[in-house]
């Protein structure tokens, strides 16, 4: 295991980069884990504000995690700043989409109840509670 650490402190304020790395091999079962962390901390030393990345792997499950209010997708810009695209975002108003192309299936809502659309390949149910009031597409 690695730790490293950079900071800087005023009294109780207080603004961190802590990246950290650990490889391990247990000698009796001989499971493996590998996990690398970056956590960027700001606020107050008693309750400060965190956000992060861990990135994980234990010969069965792989798992990114990511801790943020917005996860975006940009592409480079010019020097100035200008010029970035966002193909999605993700924040807690739900999944933001731009220029997307779908070239598998789709299958959104039907696991949903009540009033709702249903969009499924090649057909779109409209429903209000239980009852289909509209079915476009593939009858």
């Amino acid at each position: 295991s690695f730790e490293t650490t950079i900071e800087a402190m005023i009294d109780s304020s207080r603004a961190a980069i802590t990246t950290d790395y650990e490889a391990y091999v247990d000698n009796a079962t001989g499971n493996t884990t590998a996990t690398w962390r970056l956590n960027v901390e700001a606020g107050d030393t008693t309750d400060p504000y965190v956000a992060g990345i861990e990135l994980s792997n234990n010969a069965q499950v792989a798992d990114l995690v990511i801790t943020a209010e917005t996860f975006k997708l940009v592409t480079p810009t010019a020097t100035d700043g200008s010029g970035g695209i966002s193909p999605f975002s993700v924040d807690a108003t739900g999944v933001k989409l731009s220029n997307a192309t779908v070239t598998g299936g789709i299958d959104i809502g039907t696991d949903q109840t009540g009033d709702r659309m249903e969009i499924t390949n090649d057909r779109i149910d409209i429903f209000e509670g239980s009852s289909r009031r509209v079915r476009l597409g593939m009858l």
